[in-house]
């Protein structure tokens, strides 16, 4: 069909998400990291500590990221 999810942007409410996951990097075509620190995780807001950077206190929501935008380098 040609698509292939460019411009598209999901916001994920859940525990967090991991500050650096390899399942989440965003390479270009030509193999290279882009986007926020070599990620495909473009923001990230905490609203219950209001912490800065993002992390995750139990894993889920970065399991979930990873659902929705995981580029499968993990699993190969």
């Amino acid at each position: 069909m040609g698509l292939d999810g460019a411009g598209i942007g999901v916001a994920v409410i859940d525990s967090g998400v991991t500050r650096w996951h390899d399942d989440l990097t965003d390479l270009n075509p030509s193999g290279k990291l882009r986007g926020r620190d070599g990620q495909r995780v473009a923001a990230f807001v905490d609203f219950v500590n209001g912490a800065p950077e993002a992390y995750d206190d139990n894993g889920h929501g970065t399991h979930v990221a990873g659902i929705i935008a995981g580029n499968g380098y993990d699993t190969g």
